[in-house]
């Protein structure tokens, strides 16, 4: 069985801004659980979209 175990994602955060120059710094954040987490949620969504269809 394939289920998430976490996800990812990035900011963007402005370190100097000198006028015409800007600098900025990407931060990829990382978010992790169980596997059986992603078991339930993926559960979850399936009940959700049968729920929907009815």
């Amino acid at each position: 069985m394939i289920a998430v175990t976490g996800f990812s994602f990035i900011t963007t955060k402005k370190i100097a801004d000198l006028g015409l120059v800007t600098i900025n710094q990407k931060e990829t954040h990382l978010i992790h659980w169980p596997p059986f987490i992603g078991a339930i949620l993926l559960v979850i969504g399936i009940v959700l979209v049968v729920i929907d269809k009815k």
